[in-house]
């Protein structure tokens, strides 16, 4: 499964919540504490999303957008 996710680094508290743009397409928000410094913002938004979907973390890749708040992200074998 490949969805689309807004990234919030630094914020003071982890969450992650279903939000509907304009055009009623959903995104996928997650806060995450980690900053954007030497791929800790990712590597938290990694382990943020294992937590949310039980999955192990080597099952979660980015698969566009590293640098960027908006990402691409693909979950593999979830059930």
């Amino acid at each position: 499964m490949r969805i689309t996710i807004h990234v919030k680094p630094g914020s003071r508290k982890k969450s992650i919540e279903w939000v509907e743009n304009l055009f009623w397409e959903k995104t996928l928000v997650v806060k995450i504490r980690e900053k954007p410094v030497d791929g800790e913002a990712n590597r938290g938004l990694i382990e943020a999303l294992s937590e949310f979907f039980d999955v192990p973390k080597s099952r979660i890749n980015i698969v566009q957008w590293h640098t960027s708040r908006e990402k691409v992200v693909e979950i593999i074998d979830v059930e």
